[in-house]
């Protein structure tokens, strides 16, 4: 009976690249753009916008 390799544990989370201040003033920001587009929210996948808004960056298994 043969078995699977273990996972490799995910690397352990960074620190957003910038301030509260500046995630709070990006989340507004992105909530009013939302909002005068007319839309009640937004949806924002795996890449380059959810790292910009968020600072998380996405492992391999959860871009899949």
């Amino acid at each position: 009976m043969s078995t699977a390799p273990a996972p490799t544990p995910a690397p352990l989370p960074t620190p957003a690249p910038f301030t509260a201040d500046d995630y709070k003033a990006r989340m507004e920001r992105a909530a009013a753009s939302a909002a005068d587009a007319g839309l009640a929210g937004l949806l924002v996948a795996p890449g380059p916008d959810l790292v910009w808004l968020t600072g998380y960056r996405p492992t391999p298994l959860t871009n899949a």
